[in-house]
């Protein structure tokens, strides 16, 4: 009897294994997997033979991984394999193209959604068909951006971008674009959550997003409107000259009527306080002029009203600011009919050089600290400060120092006429010395009388209303009288200004110096200040009235 013959001990020839075809459908199931695979690349017929037998799906974890997973809508718009509608959660990551968005916001954010929630999950769902139905995509802004990466800090990227989800038919919400002419959408679902802001875990929020500068109003005033030509705009969009109209009304005889004059045409109203440019430069004063210099608030104040007529006009051709930079990009027509309208109303030309100096010094600090100091400052997809947006900063600059050489040449001229003018009109002098002798001869009797009104009362109301009693009003003229006579006179006798009699203070009345019959008041608060203090010479006779 023959024995069976045994199988050679030799090894078995390898069978060679194709790879697949590279495919593109998302479904079809190839495997791959280390523990099968020889590292030749070949496959022996006894693990041909284990592939062939059934898988005990449960059993091993290792080989759970060999089942057939479909791919979700992340992954399918990662390998552009899926073209239907997208539906991103308002609250984070997750997209889906089926009806599950309802679904998840049931079972991850009901916690952070108003009562009743199941109503407003189906308002929420409700809103998104009824946008798909009409074509358009409501796409969290935060998409876009994440999208664009570090090309969203360049606005030039940022402008295309906007104009493909347009094309795109997608309705962005949740965040600021930041482009001049682009009006922000406010989110369609806020009122749905218990926090307006969504909280600040959340990706809702746009922290790119520069601050919105609020529109000031343009005020309405009466009079002839002058119509100019509007400038082209930081968006390279054409103004149209009637979305810009100018009110001319007669001069003022006197220049004490400038500040009236100014707030009826809305040339005095000012930027609010804490702008974003504004406060850098006012950090910047503080730097160079102290803190609480009077100088420095004076340039602030001057800045802040031509910024503010800049602004407006801006908002009047549909481009209002997004960022301070389309303030200091602007056309120079702006700021020249800013001067030019305040001159109409009694401006001199020395004022308006002080003007621009503050501008000067403004946009010198622009191009030295504030693009680099200013992280919300338009950047190129290299994160640099934009070279564009630098490069209209010049020119500004350079064509309002033009202008600032041209009226510095006018100046003379102007000083000339406006000192001969006012010689002209000047009262006689023997008229003031009878008016400064007239009041040097009421003011003993006039403070007499108002010791007797004070007695030993301590305190005393002196001013006066249109329903106050008449000895209320009786004091009130007594005292005005007294205080106004005792200013002008120590005017007329030191030749100084009038914030120096204003300012002067108590305690610096209490610490005078004598010299002989004379007292020396030294006053700190005045025009000039900050550069050294103003000397103030009472005689003896002006000495005891200030006393009394």
């Amino acid at each position: 009897m023959t024995s069976p013959s045994l199988p050679s001990a030799s090894p078995q020839p390898l069978l060679p294994v194709r790879s697949p075809p590279p495919t593109t459908d998302p479904y079809e199931f190839v495997i791959s997997d280390p523990e099968f695979e020889s590292p030749s690349g070949q496959v022996s017929t006894d693990m041909l033979g284990m592939l062939s037998e059934p898988v005990d799906v449960g059993v091993d974890s290792d080989e759970e991984r060999l089942r057939p997973r479909r791919l979700n809508v992340a992954e399918r718009k990662a390998l552009n394999v899926y073209t239907q509608m997208v539906k991103y959660c308002l609250l984070c990551d997750f997209m889906t193209v089926g009806h599950k968005l309802g679904r998840h916001l049931e079972n991850r954010h009901r916690s952070q959604i108003k009562k009743p929630r199941d109503l407003n999950i189906r308002k929420i769902c409700q809103h998104i068909a009824s946008e798909s139905r009409k074509s358009y995509s409501v796409v969290p802004l935060r998409v876009i951006e994440k999208k664009l990466g570090s090309y969203w800090d360049d606005r030039c990227f940022r402008s295309i971008a906007h104009e493909l989800t347009t094309m795109g038919r997608m309705k962005t919400y949740g965040g600021s674009w930041n482009l001049p002419g682009v009006s922000d959408t406010s989110n369609p679902f806020e009122c749905f959550f218990t926090d307006s802001d969504f909280g600040h875990d959340t990706l809702v929020k746009n922290v790119f997003a520069t601050p919105a500068v609020p529109v000031l109003p343009i005020p309405e005033t009466s009079g002839v409107t002058i119509s100019i030509s509007g400038p082209s705009g930081t968006s390279g969009r054409p103004a149209t000259p009637e979305n810009i109209m100018m009110t001319k009304t007669n001069v003022p005889s006197s220049e004490s009527k400038l500040r009236k004059a100014s707030e009826a045409l809305g040339l005095n109203h000012q930027l609010p306080s804490n702008h974003p440019l504004i406060v850098m430069f006012r950090k910047t004063l503080e730097i160079s002029h102290g803190n609480n210099s009077q100088a420095a608030t004076n340039y602030v104040s001057n800045v802040l009203r031509v910024l503010c007529y800049v602004h407006q006009q801006l908002a009047a051709n549909n481009l209002p600011p997004k960022h301070w930079a389309d303030l200091v990009t602007a056309d120079v027509e702006f700021y020249i009919d800013f001067f030019r309208r305040r001159e109409e109303i009694g401006q001199t030309k020395a004022t308006t050089i002080n003007y621009m100096k503050n501008l000067r010094l403004l946009f010198s600090n622009i191009m030295k600290s504030f693009i680099y100091e200013d992280q919300s400052f338009p950047k190129g997809f290299d994160l640099l400060p934009c070279v564009h947006t630098i490069t209209n900063i010049k020119l500004l600059e350079h064509k309002l120092g033009l202008l600032y050489n041209r009226t510095t040449k006018q100046q003379p001229t102007e000083m000339f006429a406006r000192k001969t003018t006012e010689g002209e009109n000047l009262p006689d002098y023997s008229k003031v010395v009878e008016s400064i002798v007239n009041i040097c001869e009421t003011m003993p009797t006039n403070l007499t009388l108002l010791e007797q009104k004070f007695s030993n009362l301590g305190t005393v109301v002196v001013r006066s209303e249109k329903n106050s009693a008449p000895a209320e009003k009786q004091l009130s003229n007594l005292w005005r009288k007294v205080t106004c006579g005792l200013a002008i006179n120590l005017l007329w006798t030191s030749k100084q200004r009038s914030g120096v009699a204003v300012n002067m203070v108590i305690r610096e009345w209490e610490s005078r110096k004598t010299h002989n019959t004379n007292s020396i008041v030294t006053v700190t608060n005045h025009k000039t200040g900050d550069k050294e203090p103003a000397t103030i010479v009472f005689n003896e006779h002006m000495t005891d009235l200030m006393e009394r």
